[in-house]
């Protein structure tokens, strides 16, 4: 099953407004309904390995977040501070405002954040009520958390940890009054939530597990209404089991806005009532050698590789050069001029010639019939594989393949079921040998790089280690990104990682269904958040009047020139960067969001364990 982005845009019919859950004078009936391709629910206590746990910040807010260029950002919460002289052990972590509430009524404080912290620390009053700690940043880090006042925790690490705000903002503030009912070992991980309040835009109501049909309702206390009204009472998601379901649902007009693939725009091109528009991405296609066996253990070989990936002709072929094109270190647009090491780090840009002469340092000849031999006379047939979920990631290897046969390679590629391919690549041993995958990675290098799933793990560099290490100890931020940069440059020499390009998203909605509203999708500085929040918070900006004279009244272009305005926008320097500072800019007449949600593995690339 292809799991893929989605965007909150559209309007439909008017419901009643209900009682209790706006303020008096709103003028609040309109509904979306969104078509999602995905998994129903099961939990909204995010996990491991439940929906819930991937449709993020719904509806729980995260206490901090992070923007595409590596930067944190303040949600609930202000982003952690170390406590001068404490050594980087001891940090302050304050609710942004006092004056927050659930969408109960109930204020928001303290030991909410307490409780959403200590839940996965073996000791303390919450101590193991969820004993898996999902993105393996807390537990074993942080011996204690300690209440300082009504608005602000302290937490204890076990050794200075410079770079704790950026390894541990990937946690929900949960509230305490209705979470405090569920008790016991690991209770919170084998316990069905499925009520209660949030503090997202919008929260669901009376979900069943496993429905395929999830109602949320605007939450007027959320923090993220920064203020304003909701314009929109009653989102409806409509989750579909294949790409197809949803498009034809789009069609027909059983639902108002859907997330949809280059392929699937040009099917849905020809409806009338249906609009469709690029946003940002962050998902790539990546490809993956695993350095297991020879050839594929030999870094010239490698790099032969590497150099007949012809991106441009993919991007020209498959999206018109719409695409932004990818780079060996898997770095997002906004993130780039923060992280690349150097100008002469290698960038792979197609090269037939280079990639023969590498192939030749390899060790490899070229045998009476044209193909490429090992020293012993084998022919070696290039073993190469890539996932059946995505039409444009199924063109896109078949033309890499192509290169490869081009310069004398031969190639047996094999295009195979999605879970199948997530295991081969996630799963020690790593089966594959060379894989292209289309995932999500976190923009900053010093959060992703630390889970060793990451990167094949046949791969060992002691030069890359040694100074990984010391990026993510260093106090200096600086120099613990010299550091890194260090490492991120025997990384991209060694040819183990690269991305091809971004798969442009396109949003399908239904034009004639707004009546004197539209979808603001081009304010590129809305994209700053890594994690796209849009099943919830980002609701309030899918709709603006027309009348508006702002980035909403009119249309996005490409997702390539949206990403580029964005990263003139929000420019950092070295230190900003480290130290993650950020505020997150909430205005209600723009914006649209997306998550992206893969099946089959625990968000392996955003984790950090």
């Amino acid at each position: 099953m292809n799991i893929r982005n989605f965007v909150l845009i559209g309007c439909m019919s008017a419901l009643l407004v209900l009682p209790g859950l706006l303020p008096a004078g709103a003028q609040t009936n309109s509904t979306l309904r969104i078509g999602i391709v995905g998994l129903p629910e099961t939990t909204f206590m995010q996990s491991g390995t439940t929906g819930f746990g991937t449709w993020t910040q719904f509806p729980y807010l995260y206490c901090y977040q992070f923007g595409f260029a590596g930067v944190v950002k303040q949600d609930v919460c202000d982003t952690p501070s170390a406590i001068t002289g404490s050594n980087d052990q001891q940090w302050v972590v304050n609710l942004k405002s006092p004056n927050m509430k659930w969408s109960d009524g109930v204020p928001m404080n303290s030991t909410d954040l307490a409780y959403s912290f200590g839940i996965y620390l073996p000791h303390g009053p919450y101590a193991n009520l969820s004993a898996f700690d999902i993105w393996g940043n807390l537990r074993g880090t942080v011996t204690s958390i300690s209440v300082m006042n009504s608005t602000a925790i302290q937490i204890n690490t076990a050794k200075p940890d410079p770079l704790f705000a950026m390894l541990t903002w990937l946690y929900p503030v949960y509230p305490y009054h209705y979470f405090k009912q569920f008790t016991g070992n690991n209770t919170l991980q084998t316990t069905p939530i499925l009520g209660g309040p949030g503090d997202s835009a919008y929260v669901p109501q009376d979900y069943t597990a496993n429905s395929p049909t999830l109602t949320a309702v605007a939450n007027p206390y959320s923090p993220d209404w920064n203020g304003t009204t909701p314009k929109i009472h009653t989102v409806i998601y409509q989750i579909f089991t294949t790409d197809s379901a949803l498009v034809n649902a789009l069609a027909s007009g059983q639902v108002d806005s859907g997330m949809i693939t280059s392929s699937d725009a040009q099917t849905l091109s020809s409806v009338p009532s249906l609009t469709e528009t690029g946003l940002p991405s962050n998902t790539q296609m990546e490809f993956f050698i695993n350095p297991a066996v020879y050839p594929y253990n030999n870094t010239a070989f490698r790099q032969a590789m590497m150099y007949l990936v012809p991106k441009a002709q993919i991007n020209q072929l498959l999206y018109n050069n719409q695409s932004t094109l990818g780079n060996p270190l898997l770095l997002s647009p906004l993130a780039y001029n923060t992280y690349w090491p150097s100008s002469s780090t290698p960038m792979y840009n197609y090269n037939p010639t280079t990639a023969i002469s590498r192939l030749q340092a390899a060790g490899l000849t070229k045998n009476s019939a044209g193909n490429w031999a090992m020293a012993n006379g084998t022919v070696l047939t290039v073993q190469f594989v890539a996932p059946n979920s995505d039409p444009d990631v199924v063109r896109a290897a078949q033309q890499i393949a192509s290169s490869m046969q081009n310069v004398g390679l031969k190639v047996n590629l094999q295009i195979t079921d999605y879970n199948t391919v997530t295991n081969d690549k996630y799963n020690i041993p790593n089966t594959y040998n060379i894989v292209l995958f289309p995932d999500s990675y976190f923009p900053s290098p010093f959060k992703w790089m630390r889970n060793p799933v990451n990167l094949p793990t046949a791969w060992v560099n002691s030069t890359f280690k040694a100074d990984f290490a010391a990026a993510l100890s260093n106090p200096d931020p600086a120099q613990a990104l010299t550091q890194l940069k260090s490492a991120l440059n025997v990384l991209a020499n060694s040819a183990v990682t690269n991305s091809v390009l971004y798969e442009p998203f396109e949003a399908a909605y239904n034009s004639q269904g707004f009546n004197g509203w539209q979808p603001a999708l081009n304010n590129a500085g809305s994209f700053d958040v890594f994690y796209y929040p849009v099943l919830s918070q980002q609701v309030l900006t899918s709709l603006a009047p027309a009348s508006v004279g702002s980035s909403s009244s009119t249309t996005s272009t490409s997702s390539s020139s949206t990403t580029s305005s964005s990263a003139s926008s929000t420019a950092i320097n070295t230190s900003t960067a480290v130290a993650m500072v950020g505020v997150a800019v909430f205005i209600a007449v723009v914006y649209a969001s997306s998550v992206l949600r893969r099946p089959g593995r625990t968000y392996a690339s955003m984790s950090a364990a």
